[in-house]
């Protein structure tokens, strides 16, 4: 039984890792078109847009 949890736990922590590096991927490959919508546009709506992008890939299941 603890093997199972423990198996379970290591599952969990292993897609929290995957999140987290997924997360700063998109970060990574949104980083130039952040600053280009900022030069251009205000600031609250370039971060609405970021999270649209972060929310449609958890939609999708990318990012747990």
């Amino acid at each position: 039984m603890h093997k199972a949890f423990l198996q379970n736990n290591d599952i969990k922590s292993s897609k929290s890792r995957l999140s987290h590096l997924l997360l700063h991927k998109l970060d990574l490959y949104l980083a130039d078109v952040q600053l280009s919508l900022d030069s251009v546009l205000d600031k609250r709506l370039v971060r609405t847009f970021y999270d649209l992008i972060v929310a449609s890939t958890q939609l999708y299941g990318l990012i747990a």
